[in-house]
């Protein structure tokens, strides 16, 4: 019998259908499925809601870049009210050296919508003894101050130095002489001045 007659033929293996390979991956298959739900899902929107959704967009970055990087919103105008001009040049210094600090650690105070002024107005009533400080934004570049000081009783005369202070006998502020509407005070003992309460 001739050898020919042994020979098997074997059909070729199948390939299986899923993809073999690391089971913790999507398979190929499910990645097109899920993108073809993507692509119906988005069909099937009106053409107005891409207008609406194309104009949000535009509107929210537009009006990021005129809050945070336009020139417009930039300080450029400060009025300090209430008190005297010394002392609203003063304040008016503190509020110029904060807006060289940045806010959020990147961006600058030097704008209006970013200036913080909950702390420039801290830092006002620990420097001065004021009944009230009301700091107001102007659009587009203006900050208006406006001091409230507490009512001066009397005016304290010590080491050749004129004080006004309150009831509670503290120091509103510092005078070149007296004032006729006020009493003065003469302190000829030992210094009585607090500097860190700033009471006598």
């Amino acid at each position: 019998m001739s050898p020919q007659h042994f020979h098997r033929h074997y059909a070729p293996l199948k390939r299986p259908p899923h993809r073999s390979g690391n089971p913790y991956f999507r398979s190929r298959a499910a990645d097109r499925v899920a993108m073809s739900r993507v692509k119906n899902t988005a069909s099937r929107l009106p053409f107005k809601f891409w207008v609406y959704l194309f104009t949000i967009i535009l509107v929210l970055c537009g009006t990021g870049w005129a809050l945070f990087f336009s020139p417009f919103f930039i300080i450029s105008q400060v009025d300090v009210t209430g008190t005297d001009e010394v002392r609203a040049r003063e304040v008016e210094d503190m509020l110029w050296q904060q807006t060289d600090e940045s806010r959020f650690y990147a961006l600058s105070q030097n704008r209006l919508p970013l200036f913080d002024s909950s702390n420039l107005q801290s830092r006002i009533l620990e420097r001065y003894n004021l009944e009230k400080v009301n700091i107001r934004k102007k659009l587009p570049n203006s900050i208006t101050i406006e001091l409230t000081e507490k009512k001066p009783v009397a005016v304290w005369f010590e080491m050749d130095t004129y004080y006004i202070v309150d009831e509670q006998g503290y120091m509103l502020r510092i005078i070149p002489g007296a004032i006729a509407d006020l009493p003065i005070i003469y302190n000829n003992a030992h210094p009585q001045y607090n500097e860190q309460s700033k009471q006598f």
